[in-house]
C-alpha cells in the first residue's frame, strides 16, 4: 500500500513518483522498491 513517506522528495509538493519497470507484475507496485522519484520537468519555472 502506497506511504508518501517512501521519499521525502516525493512528499507534499514535490516530485512525483514513478514505477520502475511498468512491465512489472502489478502486484509489486504496492512496494516502495517498485517507485522512485521522477526526474524534475524541464518546463518548471
Amino acid at each position: 500500500e502506497y506511504n508518501d513517506t517512501w521519499y521525502p522528495s516525493t512528499d507534499g509538493d514535490g516530485q512525483s513518483l514513478t514505477i520502475n519497470d511498468a512491465g512489472s507484475h502489478p502486484a509489486t507496485w504496492n512496494d516502495a522498491e517498485s517507485w522512485r522519484p521522477a526526474a524534475p520537468s524541464p518546463g518548471l519555472p
